[in-house]
């Protein structure tokens, strides 16, 4: 009987389980239209977990797969960004409506693009002289 046992419990195969796979893939970029080197922090309950550097006239491409809306691209995990221009001037970003800052990486009112094809969306965000102005204005 032992015998019979091993024998059926070395057939049985385990799996894992099945979740659907994405297919629809989000790009996001990030375009430096500045005179100012930028840094992008991306921040969690106040801890940087992730940061970018545009140097003037850079871009970056952010891609993933995700089953959301396309611009919680960029904020998904975090819950506030900080951008610091030229090392120096720095401005909050959250996801809140009502902020100090007229556009925000964390508002989707703020990117230009959408959906380019079946499974595919584009969105930018572009920095430039006018948002370094107003992070000025702030008293950054």
């Amino acid at each position: 009987m032992l015998l019979f046992l091993a024998v059926i419990s070395s057939c049985i195969v385990e799996t894992e389980p099945e979740y659907p796979i994405p297919t629809d893939e989000y790009f996001l970029e990030l375009i430096n239209k500045s005179s100012h080197t930028i840094e992008i922090e991306r921040l969690s309950n106040g801890i940087v977990f992730q940061s970018y550097v545009l140097g003037l006239s850079e871009s970056i491409i952010i891609s993933d797969f995700y089953e959301r809306e396309p611009i919680e691209l960029f904020y998904v995990y975090g819950d506030s960004t900080r951008v610091i221009y030229d090392d120096d001037i720095s401005v909050f970003h959250n996801r809140e409506e009502v902020q100090s800052v007229s556009r925000g990486l964390m508002l989707p009112s703020s990117y230009s693009g959408g959906k380019v094809s079946d499974e595919d969306y584009e969105f930018a965000y572009e920095f430039t002289d006018a948002d370094y102005d107003e992070a000025v204005e702030l008293g950054g």
